[in-house]
């Protein structure tokens, strides 16, 4: 057999060690225990039984519980902690009592003057080494105790926040009284100061009216001399550009129109050299084309008849053929001599046309040269008036 491995646990040692693990849990928490109270047997919500909840707390010790701890202290808390949930009593309390050397003492003197001025001899608490003894009743004397305190408290803050808005807005209300009366004061001697200002701007504008109104008037007659001038240049400038693109126009135009009938020529000359070709090649074709139907109307002779017929036939549906292509030919010409016409019409159109732009454009600068002329003519009459 094979090397014996570790012993295997029984049920015991498995038990014990489970045990082991939950003290070790245990002891490292700290556990509340809850007791369940049943509302009713029929297991619904919202049901209450009144009878069977009184018997589980009277058979479970509940109610006795509940007693003893009515007649013992059940409300108990450490000195510091006593001092923290009556903290408003406990400070005026500190303020009265005379400072000890002993911290325990001193501990246990604040709780226990509040405990005497609060609770009576000592039926209704108790001191222990490190906590005080109170019943419930006791705990509400001493909580409705701190909070009047801690109202007092508050009611003195409160009276002293108001105190404090009041100065406030005293201030801010004297403050803007003096603003008011310095406002008014400079008011005052503004206005004075604006008269006073407005008389004298008054007087110096007259004055430099005068200056520059001499000024102007200089000015004036120089610019007159010297739009008279820059008129009489853009004018011929205008003028040379206007002659100039009038120009470029009709060159363009004569160029489109050589040009197209160029074209035209050009077009012909390729059509008579295309039919002089046609024409010289089938005076070659012709006799070789003769001999050739010779030959073939020799052989038909010889052929049966049936060949015959069918061979008829072919040279038929040729002929329908090449008649069809003749027409659809004379149809492309005819329709190709209708275009030429639209196109030559639309020439003629076009530079009719151009010709009356041109003579509307030679009107309009003769119009344009007659008014600079006039302005000219206006400007040199009214100049020495101005002057």
């Amino acid at each position: 057999g094979g090397g014996g491995g570790g012993a295997k646990k029984t049920i015991g040692t498995q038990f014990k060690d489970e045990l082991n693990s939950l003290m070790g849990t245990l002891s490292a928490t700290h556990p509340h225990y809850i007791r369940c109270i049943k509302p009713n047997s029929e297991k619904k919500p919202s049901l209450f039984d009144n009878k069977l909840v009184t018997d589980q707390l009277r058979f479970s010790g509940m109610l006795d519980t509940i007693r003893i701890r009515q007649a013992g202290f059940p409300v108990r808390f450490d000195y510091p902690g006593f001092c923290r949930r009556f903290h408003a009593l406990s400070t005026s309390m500190r303020r009265s009592l005379p400072s000890s050397s002993d911290a325990v003492a001193d501990a246990k003197a604040v709780p226990g003057a509040l405990l005497k001025a609060h609770g009576g001899p000592g039926e209704l608490w108790r001191l222990g080494l490190t906590k005080a003894f109170l019943k419930e009743k006791l705990e509400g004397v001493l909580g409705d105790a701190n909070d009047a305190c801690r109202r007092k408290a508050v009611h003195v803050i409160w009276r002293y926040y108001r105190t404090f808005k009041q100065r406030q807005w005293y201030k801010r209300t004297q403050l803007a009284a003096v603003n008011l009366q310095r406002t008014m004061r400079m008011y005052a001697c503004k206005q004075v100061y604006d008269r006073q200002h407005r008389a004298a701007t008054k007087l110096g504008n007259v004055l430099r009216g005068c200056a520059i109104r001499n000024y102007y008037e200089y000015q004036v007659a120089s610019s007159i001399r010297l739009q008279l001038c820059v008129r009489k240049f853009s004018s011929r400038r205008r003028a040379n550009k206007l002659h100039n693109a009038v120009l470029l126009i009709q060159a363009t135009w004569r160029m489109c129109r050589q040009k197209r009938s160029y074209n035209k020529r050009r077009h012909f000359a390729i059509l008579l050299q295309s039919a002089a070709r046609g024409r010289i090649q089938r005076q070659k074709i012709m006799p070789e084309l003769a001999l050739r139907m010779k030959a073939l109307a020799e052989d038909e002779s010889r052929m049966p008849v049936e060949e015959q017929q069918r061979r008829q036939k072919l040279r038929e549906e040729e002929a329908a053929k090449a008649a069809a292509l003749a027409a659809s030919i004379a149809a492309e010409e005819e329709k190709k001599k209708m275009d030429e016409e639209a196109v030559k019409k639309a020439e003629e159109d076009a530079e009719k046309k151009v010709r009356e732009e041109e003579r509307d454009r030679e009107r309009q600068e003769k119009s344009a040269a007659e008014k600079n002329e006039a302005e000219a003519i206006l400007l040199e009459q009214s100049l020495p008036l101005c002057l």
